[in-house]
């Protein structure tokens, strides 16, 4: 009998020691619809074509040919072109590659949501972002009802950017394209802000680990700046599209790049410091070693009795 009870004391050890210490996360899929994160966008149209009128007739000066503004301006919003970009995401100092670990860590960072538009001869791109709270530090070179204007948005929906260009190809279309290059790109995430990078980057994984970026423009950074993370060129309708970028390459050319503040494309933040890990991090150590302990106590009382 005691020999069975010491059988299965040793085996109830060698499985608490195999148990993992921390599980991964487990994978989930962002959003890819504005309306999963704003229930009722159509009550953003009309700021969205105010906005875009204004950033239209600042723009029709430059144009070398003129245009009819009232033929131009849309008169609605396909929200459901949007594509969310993932902000402040620390990746550059962080470790993960898991595809799991990455995309719950994005759950918790700032997405901005962007909707490209055609307005006359003209590309138009509308970033839509949560109202920040007033920073206290700024509040005083806003006049009041600047001020009131911040504190009434916090939290909602609003646009925070729109920019013109005279040439310029959306991002889902680029997706698009990487498609019918043969690129898998279903769980492929944009992330923009990365310090030194002045565009967004597709992430793409493979085999559900992080392992190559690509640029959503021209002016990614050169393969001479990033050492080493030049992967392969995919070619679309016999052109060459923009080169692929080694994953950890990336991050390293991102953190040599690091300032105190980074600022992304809509002009939020980009400069929170990642944390260090924090008691609740090691629980399941301590859990673990502790029903160890109790294991190797109890299996030496049973010997010590069995040789009584």
């Amino acid at each position: 009998m005691v020999r069975k009870w010491f059988v299965c004391l040793v085996s109830l050890c060698i499985l608490a020691a195999a148990l993992p210490i921390h599980a991964p996360a487990a994978a989930t899929s962002p959003p890819s619809d504005f309306s999963q994160v704003c229930p009722d966008p159509s009550q953003l149209e009309q700021e969205i074509l105010s906005h875009l009128t204004v950033a239209y007739e600042n723009t029709l000066p430059t144009l070398s040919t003129p245009e009819s503004e009232e033929d131009a301006i849309p008169t609605s919003v396909d929200f459901s072109t949007a594509i969310p970009v993932y902000i402040d995401t620390e990746l550059e100092n962080l470790s993960l590659v898991q595809q799991a670990d990455i995309q719950a860590h994005l759950e918790q960072c700032v997405s901005v949501w962007v909707i490209p538009m055609q307005v006359g001869s003209l590309y138009a791109t509308v970033t839509l972002a949560k109202g920040l709270p007033l920073n206290p530090e700024t509040a005083h070179l806003m006049t009041p009802a600047e001020q009131t204007s911040v504190q009434e948005k916090e939290g909602l929906w609003t646009v925070s950017e729109v920019a013109m260009y005279t040439d310029f190809t959306p991002y889902s279309t680029q997706i698009s394209q990487l498609e019918q290059a043969g690129i898998t790109t279903e769980d492929a995430v944009l992330v923009g802000g990365l310090p030194g990078i002045r565009m967004p980057m597709l992430l793409l994984f493979e085999d559900d680990i992080a392992s190559y970026w690509y640029p959503m423009g021209d002016y990614g950074p050169s393969e001479a700046e990033v050492t080493g993370s030049y992967v392969h060129q995919a070619r679309f309708q016999g052109e060459s599209l923009h080169p692929f970028y080694d994953y950890e390459a990336v991050l390293s050319y991102a953190k040599t790049n690091q300032t105190s503040t980074q600022t992304d494309s809509s002009g939020m933040p980009n400069g929170s410091t990642s944390q260090g890990p924090t008691l609740v991090d090691f629980v399941p150590l301590l859990v673990a070693g502790a029903f160890l302990i109790v294991v190797l106590l109890v299996a030496l009382w049973v010997l010590r009795r069995r040789k009584k």
